[in-house]
């Protein structure tokens, strides 16, 4: 079977959407969304996560009717491109306008087109569709049938949702006492066959609105309301067990105390073992023993870790929790069985921080399995750093519509919701520095005055690959970096540091120089490396490290640093790592001047004791 992977969505008249800036652009792997409340985040994935065909759920009765913008009343309209195979760049693409059917073209269409047994029947069942006596359609059911059947008749052009239900429905109207009526089933179910093949290659989707997490116990009662509602990660445990609600009436209910005891041990058996055999590679932090028992008229759960205690589900941590809950949902889905992809609505909302890094860490091993995903978050520990290039900000724009950006640093962003918008990736950024940039002896330590300078300067660094081991630490201003400076000095470390050449930086020079050690001098750097430290020019003429990068690059910038200094820098540091932006010559010449200097300053300086 080819591969699917899905390239883009586009969500038309959907709740908050419009039919402008609505296309998600889907990475290979991870996509994250972001945005604040009422944004339309969540109406993002439940209008591609409720699709009746797609997904892994049963068709949803007027669906489209009911989800309509309200704005503009339009009907919606849902598409995917997807490609079927890396090695082929044609795309197909899969466009649902209605309940019953969708639109299919590109490479799919070809593949069903040419299947020559499935246009042999397909031809078999046109010549069926004319002879009225053979069907048995009310007035009512006329558009429906044709709906219906035109993708069995027409393979290439459109595909059949709901596709169980509406076989049946097709099956019922064959008039059993026609004379050829054998012929016809044989026809339809030899479609349908081929058909329910075929349509694996589609894309598959898992939509996961709400991780639930199973409880310690369960007593009967509670268990006859979950299998009334369905809706409940303890029958979702049951169904990959195959365990009954009459499996569950004779281990709680038997008059036959034997009887009764074996049920027992083979449901627990069903449990610990067929169901969650697969859990420890699932969930790869630490091996974990499951345990379920019957207990009176509760079935009860625990969980034993490597050498330790065996505890309840409630005494266990949080994130281990969430894991558990999201690999019962995700088997019950048919996770294992194929490719998909999976939404999940505000991942690890609950977690504390370093379980939600873990999340992060996990959504990469399911990619690795060849799943996709596409999550939402307000938390900045659940974004990626290392590649921001996977953000898709969405918010709402002046008329109320919801647009998606295509990038963190996306023109189309409006400006009045820009900052809370973006604010999670913001303070990823910040706070990431905090907690993985440190200073280390076998390195050249650069301290500089923020966050900007560190994204500048990593950004040339890469670009003019200067093979050096640079560790670049961030201070939290100017004025802090003398105790940065008296910090490393301490720790017996070399450094060099970056000042602004203006008058802030000549403020804290004097500080390092003349309060903190007079033999830092050398040391100490402006980002004009051709300037000399003169109090009136320093004032008059300042230069920041924004001013030693060419305006033309500069300009090339949607985010300009005089409006945002962080987001701005971290758009140039990644423009530049894509070669999207490549630096004019002036740049690359005052950053290589700026730092052969510090380099070379690190290989003939006293250490600093």
């Amino acid at each position: 079977m080819i591969k699917i992977r899905i390239t883009s969505i586009k969500v038309n008249n959907f709740k908050s959407f419009g039919e402008i800036k609505n296309a998600l652009i889907l990475e290979k792997d991870v996509t994250a969304i972001i945005g604040k409340n009422e944004s339309g985040k969540s109406n993002l994935l439940e209008a591609i996560g409720l699709l009746p065909f797609l997904s892994w759920r049963k068709g949803i009765r007027d669906y489209y009717e009911n989800n309509r913008n309200l704005i503009n009343n339009k009907g919606i309209e849902i598409s995917f491109k997807f490609l079927c195979d890396e090695l082929n760049p044609n795309e197909s693409q899969l466009v649902f306008n209605n309940t019953k059917t969708a639109n299919i073209s590109g490479e799919i269409s070809e593949i069903l087109s040419k299947n020559k047994v499935l246009a042999i029947e397909s031809k078999r069942l046109k010549g069926f569709i004319d002879k009225k006596q053979l069907w048995n359609i009310d007035s009512k059911e006329v558009d429906k049938f044709k709906d219906v059947i035109e993708p069995l008749v027409n393979v290439g052009d459109k595909v059949l949702l709901n596709f169980d239900r509406n076989i049946n429905f097709i099956r019922g109207k064959v008039k059993k006492e026609y004379q050829n009526s054998k012929d016809v089933y044989q026809v339809i179910d030899k479609i349908s066959e081929i058909l329910r093949e075929e349509y694996k290659r589609l894309p598959r989707i898992i939509y996961l609105e709400e991780v639930q997490e199973l409880q310690y116990e369960y007593d009967f009662q509670d268990i006859e309301d979950i299998f009334k509602a369905r809706n409940n990660v303890f029958y979702r445990l049951l169904q990959i067990s195959n365990i009954t609600k009459k499996d569950l009436d004779t281990a709680f209910h038997s008059t036959n105390e034997d009887y009764k005891q074996n049920t027992r041990e083979e449901l627990e058996e069903k449990i610990n073992f067929d169901a969650l055999r697969d859990f420890n590679d699932f969930y790869t932090q630490e091996d974990i023993q499951f345990k379920a028992r019957f207990d009176g008229q509760k079935l009860k759960f625990s969980l034993k870790s490597g050498q330790g205690k065996r505890l309840s589900i409630t005494e266990r941590s949080d994130g281990l929790k969430w894991y558990l809950g999201l690999f019962i949902e995700l088997k019950s889905l048919n996770y294992f069985s194929e490719p998909s992809l999976i939404l999940i609505d505000e991942p690890g909302v609950h977690l504390h921080v370093n379980a939600q890094k873990e999340v992060l860490k996990f959504f990469d091993d399911l990619t690795s399995k060849g799943h996709q995903i596409v999550y939402t978050t307000h938390s900045p520990f659940m974004i990626n750093n290392d590649n921001l290039m996977s953000v898709r900000p969405v918010s709402k724009d002046y008329l109320g519509y919801t647009v998606i950006s295509k990038n963190f640093y996306d023109q189309e962003l409006s400006s009045d919701s820009k900052m809370e918008t973006l604010s999670p990736l913001v303070n990823a950024i910040g706070m990431d520095l905090k907690f993985n940039i440190g200073p280390s002896s076998n390195k050249i330590n650069i301290i500089t005055e923020g966050i900007s300078d560190y994204y500048y300067l990593s950004a040339m660094i890469k670009f003019l690959d200067i093979d050096e081991d640079i560790c670049i630490i961030p201070s939290t201003g100017a004025s802090n970096i003398n105790r940065l400076a008296s910090i490393l000095i301490g720790w017996g470390y070399e450094f060099n540091i970056v000042l602004d050449f203006d008058k802030e930086g000549l403020k804290e020079f004097k500080v390092l120089t003349e309060d903190l050690d007079s033999s830092l001098e050398p040391l100490i750097h402006f980002v004009d490396s051709d300037k000399e430290i003169d109090q009136d020019e320093m004032t008059e003429n300042p230069v920041t490290i924004e001013d030693i990068i060419a305006q033309s690059d500069i300009s090339k910038l949607v985010t300009k640093p005089n409006e945002d200094k962080v987001v701005a820098s971290k758009e140039f540091y990644t423009r530049v790592l894509n070669g999207e932006v490549i630096p004019e010559d002036s740049t690359q010449e005052k950053f290589k001047a700026l730092i052969e200097k510090m380099v070379s300053n690190s290989f003939d300086r006293p250490i600093v004791v």
